[in-house]
């Protein structure tokens, strides 16, 4: 098996896997594409300004830290970052957010909802006040949705959230 992407380690969730070199060629040529869409949910603090949005900034990566920084307009070598979102529900002090990244740079969701006053509940390194029992982060990858590399037929894989985070959310919110 090849992975084909792969999720920060506090992210839970599915990650699409290849089991043949042709196919990896061709899921890594969908991802290059865009024609590959993930959808992930994310707990956070804070709300939003508006119900759905698109996010634009510009990102630059620490790699010694493993940390990104946030821009509003370009910047030095920063990498231009586009993600979606919306709205789907409020749980106590929390928001819950169905995430789309439509580029894919390192930890975008998590900066990127910091930088707008949201961060993920448990995520210390983006602004989060503490972390969470078992030191994941609440954000999940939910659903990836493309074309079949072989049979061309269309694909959605869907994982549910679990753990101690999630069981607490009533069943019409995810």
């Amino acid at each position: 098996l090849h992975p084909v992407h792969r999720i920060d380690r506090p992210v839970s969730g599915a990650v699409l896997m290849a089991r043949t070199d042709k196919a990896l060629g061709r899921l890594t040529q969908m991802f290059r594409d865009k024609k590959v869409v993930k959808t992930y949910l994310a707990l956070v603090l804070g709300s939003p300004e508006r119900q759905s949005g698109v996010l634009r900034h510009f990102l630059l990566k620490d790699e010694q830290k493993n940390t990104v920084s946030v821009y509003n307009s370009p910047y030095r070598e920063a990498k231009e970052s586009i993600t979606t979102y919306k709205v789907i529900g409020q749980y106590d002090r929390f928001m819950l957010l169905s995430v789309q990244p439509v580029t894919g740079r390192s930890h975008q969701i998590r900066a990127q909802l910091s930088a707008i006053g949201c961060p993920i509940a448990g995520d210390v390194k983006y602004g989060a006040p503490g972390p969470l029992p078992d030191a994941s982060i609440a954000l999940h990858s939910h659903t990836i949705e493309l074309q079949h590399p072989v049979r061309q037929t269309p694909l959605v894989i869907t994982a549910a959230p679990s753990g101690r985070i999630w069981s607490g959310l009533p069943d019409s919110m995810i």
